[in-house]
């Protein structure tokens, strides 16, 4: 699986995709699929498309595929089934965060144990959770994380309602996109 892993990731470098493995801080387990998010043009999307299709995969499902910006999701599945590889676009403020502060881990780009965190607690079991922190005698300990995890979600919610303006272009044109500019099409600087 390494190297099927390894094989994705330098499949999609030279396509330009920044791209973080979400499983990697998970016990060792069989799996037949990889999770990727990558912050990636539309044009680097069909380039990775592309690149995957001569690596021997083929795209079984693909949304948002027609939209501008390039497909939100795509899911590759090897030629002989056995691998299936489901890549998300970073869109969202938080997705191109945990790219950004995706951890080198055996020579990939890993997600943080923490932004897996975030992106796990909508599927938490909660009472299942305070249960056995009761049991493990960190229920306390528990619920000041939840409280505090509320109140800087509140405020976050707060500061996304309002964003800052995009600043403009090295041409000085403005898009909506800060990683791209739709007029001149430069990159912006970071």
């Amino acid at each position: 699986m390494a190297g099927t892993v390894g094989g994705v990731a330098a499949v999609s470098a030279p396509a330009g995709a920044r791209a973080a493995a979400v499983n990697v801080w998970l016990e060792p387990r069989f799996t037949a699929g990889v999770d990727v998010t990558v912050q990636a043009s539309a044009s680097d999307l069909e380039l990775l498309k592309s690149a995957l299709a001569l690596g021997g995969y083929t795209v079984v499902r693909e949304h948002g595929g027609t939209l501008p910006s390039g497909p939100d999701f795509v899911r590759f599945e090897s030629r002989d089934g056995t691998l299936t590889l489901e890549v998300q676009a970073a869109e969202t403020t938080f997705q191109r965060e945990a790219v950004r502060r995706a951890l080198v881990e055996g020579g990939l780009r890993v997600a943080t144990a923490e932004d897996l965190i975030v992106l796990k607690l909508p599927d938490l079991d909660w009472p299942y959770v305070e249960h056995w922190a009761s049991e493990w005698g960190v229920l306390d300990e528990l619920r000041r994380l939840r409280a505090s995890a509320v109140s800087t979600l509140k405020g976050v919610a707060r500061r996304v309602s309002s964003p800052a303006p995009v600043p403009p272009c090295r041409r000085r044109s403005t898009t909506d996109d800060p990683a791209r500019c739709r007029s001149c099409r430069c990159r912006r600087r970071s």
